[in-house]
């Protein structure tokens, strides 16, 4: 099983509530904090931050390396995550720019759909071309 530097993280950000037992009350204070987040917090959270980082890398600000403390800001406040966290997290992954496809992508990923199509994968075709992002001219 491999390691999650991000998952393990998130799970320290995230501050673990009370339990309830229904009418019979609530877990100590010292159980509710074994138990950790509920996993829809991980995933409300992470969800969150997957969101706001691409919307981030799409304006380039997580690129420009002056730019990575108020894209840590934006994250931790649209997600809910500690700023260390969501710091932690930007700092780590490497660098990605984002660009159009080229041509010779989009028909390689048409010619994948298209095989999928007829091997029964996928109930209805593709085309991948009509769905890429081109920049407006």
């Amino acid at each position: 099983m491999a390691i999650d530097p991000q998952d393990q993280a998130r799970r320290r950000a995230l501050v673990p509530g009370c339990l309830a037992l229904g009418a019979a009350g609530a877990l100590p204070a010292r159980a509710a904090a074994k138990a950790g987040p509920a996993p829809a917090q991980l995933r409300i959270g992470f969800q969150k931050a997957a969101v706001s980082l691409v919307i981030l890398k799409q304006q380039g600000a997580l690129e420009k390396q002056g730019h990575r403390k108020e894209s840590a800001q934006l994250v931790s406040e649209f997600s809910g995550l500690g700023l260390a966290t969501v710091f932690r997290f930007i700092e780590r992954r490497p660098p990605s720019p984002t660009r159009p496809l080229w041509p010779s992508i989009v028909e390689s990923r048409s010619r994948v759909a298209d095989s999928f199509f007829r091997l029964g994968l996928i109930p209805r075709r593709i085309k991948v071309a009509d769905i890429v992002w081109k920049p407006e001219a």
